[in-house]
């Protein structure tokens, strides 16, 4: 479950999805956007109305479960905060940034602490259409190698533990391409733009 609270003031997709669900909690973040609403069917359409330069500050937690035979079991909260910057804005397109940083976790051993710390200070730049709907990223390149580095770092320090391997492995996948990374690894920033551009009517 991804929960977004804006910073006041201020201006890891999970290792193991199998084990632990990710649930989306769907929320409208008026805080950026503005909707219009039609009269004629009540319906409204969410669009971003961003101005270059501006800035939101979010805390964000990500809420894991483990589920055995229907009952909760363990719990994980991990908590980031990530600082949103419109980067450029034009008549047709947004270019956005997040970068992330201040990451925690609520049962971390020491390997799961590295493995936040790999994307600590990473930066996201990716762009929407004019309604502030999601297009792509742009620095999928500098990611990947970001991420590339900090892990065969983890792999040296943690090469004697057993699956290290298989998790360096996992990792690298999720961002290995433009592709990987725009399904896998910004699951927050696509739940974030989900609701751009789409038009919803009153009742549905």
């Amino acid at each position: 479950v991804f929960k977004f609270n804006e910073l006041i003031p201020k201006s890891l997709p999970g290792m193991n999805q199998k084990k632990y669900p990710l649930l989306l909690s769907f929320l409208l973040f008026c805080t950026l956007s503005f909707s219009q609403i039609n009269p004629a069917d009540s319906s409204f359409q969410v669009i971003g109305y961003w101005d270059k330069f501006e800035k939101q500050s979010y805390a964000v937690s990500i809420e894991k479960y483990r589920i055995n035979k229907g009952d909760t079991g363990k719990k994980e909260i991990v908590k980031y905060e990530v600082d949103i910057t419109i980067k450029d804005s034009s008549a047709k397109s947004y270019t956005i940034e997040w970068q992330y940083h201040s990451f925690s976790n609520n049962d971390q051993t020491a390997l799961e602490t590295d493995f936040d710390k790999v994307c600590e200070n990473l930066k996201v730049v990716f762009t929407t259409d004019e309604m502030g709907s999601f297009v792509e990223v742009l620095n999928w390149e500098q990611i990947r190698d970001q991420i590339f580095s900090a892990v065969d770092k983890l792999k040296q320090k943690y090469g004697n533990l057993p699956n290290i391997g298989e998790l360096i492995d996992k990792m690298k996948a999720i961002y290995g391409t433009k592709e990987a990374i725009e399904s896998a690894a910004i699951k927050d920033i696509q739940q974030f733009h989900s609701f751009h551009g789409v038009s919803y009517i009153l009742g549905q």
